[in-house]
């Protein structure tokens, strides 16, 4: 049987959100995370099933990340870029007599790639600086271990 996008964003954000984010311990990871299952779930009702009225739910996802500027901003663009294409696509529709149904689930897709993409390349970055870290953190380890004076290369 093959999957509505409703489907399988529903069941994608269960299972980010019953078994991803309660595993996740970094902080900054986990609002990345929460803050992509949000915004995918509201392209989904706006670019794919053209639903408008979604104000107040973005105004809930800003409040989420009052404290955090950077996120802050970033959601605030995503709103403005989504009401934009959401605008466009039902002008061209209009204009063009297109399949509106048709390129709403196009650009869904496009535009839930493009945030799994962005997330996985942020996840990536961190997982490379937590790495860096540990290994300064177990070099200055090892400097501390040595007798003052001792050099390490020859050890």
């Amino acid at each position: 049987m093959v999957k509505t996008d409703e489907e399988m964003a529903r069941k994608l954000r269960e299972r980010l959100e019953t078994e991803l984010i309660p595993k996740l311990q970094n902080q900054k990871i986990s609002l990345r995370t929460v803050v992509a299952v949000d915004v995918i779930a509201l392209v989904d009702r706006q670019i794919a099933k053209g639903e408008t009225d979604l104000d107040g739910e973005w105004e809930k996802l800003r409040t989420h990340v009052k404290d955090h500027p950077e996120a802050l901003h970033l959601v605030t663009e995503l709103k403005s870029a989504i009401d934009k294409y959401d605008l466009e696509i039902r002008t061209k529709s209009r204009e063009a007599e297109a399949d509106e149904e048709g390129m709403r689930k196009a650009a869904n897709g496009i535009i839930r790639s493009a945030i799994m993409a962005k997330l996985k390349k942020l996840r990536d970055s961190d997982r490379e600086e937590d790495a860096k870290a540990a290994e300064d953190a177990k070099a200055a380890e090892g400097a501390k271990a040595l007798p003052a004076g001792e050099d390490p290369a020859k050890s």
